[in-house]
């Protein structure tokens, strides 16, 4: 037909119980199956062209699992837009079968870890430094260590640049933003806590990942849009 764009097209079982043209799809448990991903950045097999539950009766309507769809393994397919993308991007799938422009930046949160191995012998402030920025943190005297973790992942959790969470006497901070950190330190000051300070996942400033792309954009569009996209399996990584 004048004006159309042909490719490899090969017949799928689809496991989902309802589908939908122009959906992006990864293969299913079974052999000769696909199924609509649960997660971005699966690894894609094609994009669904046509299925049973649109044509004539008895095929069409009802449960479609097990039954057959054509699904494009290469040339040009429209699919559906989560989020927005240029032409030319890259594009990974997303939840639900639709498509995303390949992250340029995802990135890496620091996280780290302050265990208390000395509990206080005075009242007054410890200080963690976080990125370069004081947190003091006001005990009593009395606390134990798992009180000491306690009341330092409280007092990090009233900020907005880090997210702490304790267990007995081990406090483990997340920073919020992505990206390389200044190390952190503690000191007890006059209180005669004492504490370990250890990084356990390094930041890393975004432009890093590994990516499963199922081909480029032929147009831009905003999420919701319906674009054709130029089937190029490949995996892609970011270092």
């Amino acid at each position: 037909m004048a004006g159309q764009t042909t490719g490899l097209q090969k017949t799928y079982i689809t496991e989902d119980a309802q589908v939908v043209r122009y959906t992006a799809v990864t293969r299913g448990v079974a052999d000769g199956s696909c199924v609509t991903p649960l997660a971005d950045n699966a690894i894609p097999l094609g994009v669904i062209t046509n299925d049973e539950k649109l044509r004539v009766a008895p095929s069409a309507g009802g449960v479609q699992a097990g039954r057959n769809v054509a699904v494009q393994l290469s040339g040009i397919a429209e699919v559906t837009l989560s989020g927005n993308v240029d032409y030319g991007e890259r594009v990974i799938m997303a939840t639900d079968g639709k498509v995303k422009r390949m992250p340029q930046n995802p990135g890496v949160a620091e996280v780290t870890s302050l265990k208390v191995t000395k509990a206080p012998t005075a009242a007054g402030d410890v200080t963690v430094k976080l990125n370069d920025t004081d947190i003091d943190v006001t005990l009593v005297g009395n606390e134990d260590a798992t009180g000491v973790a306690t009341a330092i992942a409280a007092e990090i959790n009233t900020g907005t640049t880090h997210t702490a969470t304790s267990v007995t006497d081990t406090v483990t901070i997340t920073a919020v933003d992505k990206g390389y950190q200044v190390p952190p330190t503690f000191d007890g000051g006059s209180t005669g806590v004492t504490a370990s300070v250890s990084v356990t996942t390094l930041g890393k400033e975004e432009g890093n990942g590994s990516f499963n792309i199922l081909g480029y954009a032929e147009a831009g569009g905003t999420d919701g849009d319906v674009i054709p996209v130029n089937i190029k399996i490949s995996h892609y990584y970011v270092p």
